[in-house]
């Protein structure tokens, strides 16, 4: 936890020097929206995520060129493009 909050610290103060309108929830925020959204879960949602079988994904085995590509699109679509 001690190393957890300090890393949380310096990227604060690094993110408060670079952009000062970005919103850092804080720790009972965190929690507060967890206990929320936990709220809504059934028991069998409950039981899944305590196995650890909450987000079973697949790994793709993607060409560095496609994934370039795959970055660009999403970037582009999402208004991040240059």
């Amino acid at each position: 936890m001690i190393a957890t909050e300090a890393a949380m610290d310096f990227h604060q103060k690094n993110l408060e020097c670079e952009r000062d309108d970005v919103y850092l929830p804080s720790p009972e925020e965190i929690r507060e929206l967890c206990a929320e959204i936990q709220a809504g879960w059934t028991e069998a949602e409950r039981a899944r995520r305590a196995r650890g079988q909450a987000g079973r994904q697949r790994t793709v085995p993607v060409s560095a060129k496609r994934f370039a590509r795959l970055v660009l699109d999403r970037n582009h679509r999402d208004g991040w493009a240059a």
